[in-house]
């Protein structure tokens, strides 16, 4: 279990969080469960991560990236805020998903 992070950005009642969609070739080691873990201890409660893979969800990985994979998507209400292809560590994924939010870091 990582260490114990304050989330970053806590979820008011009134504010709908933003989705993060970590997408991955296939299930593999690419996104272990630990960083996985990591990153939704640093974010809270305000972003939901879902990690999908293209084996198990290809229809969904294919509509979204628009690269090679691994690709983070970043949705808030329906609506695509960032993309990149590559899988940043825990602690680079935060500060992006931050900045794209407008949250300081």
């Amino acid at each position: 279990m990582p260490a114990a992070f304050p989330p970053l950005l806590p979820a008011a009642a009134d504010d709908v969080a933003a989705t993060l969609l970590v997408l991955l070739p296939r299930p593999a080691p690419a996104f272990p469960a630990a960083a996985q873990a990591e990153l939704r201890a640093r974010l809270g409660p305000a972003v939901r991560v879902l990690c999908l893979n293209a084996a198990d969800h290809p229809a969904v990985v294919r509509s979204l990236a628009s690269g090679p994979l691994p690709a983070c998507v970043l949705l808030h209400q329906g609506i695509e805020l960032w993309q990149q292809s590559g899988l940043p560590t825990p602690a680079e994924l935060t500060a992006l998903v931050l900045a794209r939010l407008g949250r300081p870091t």
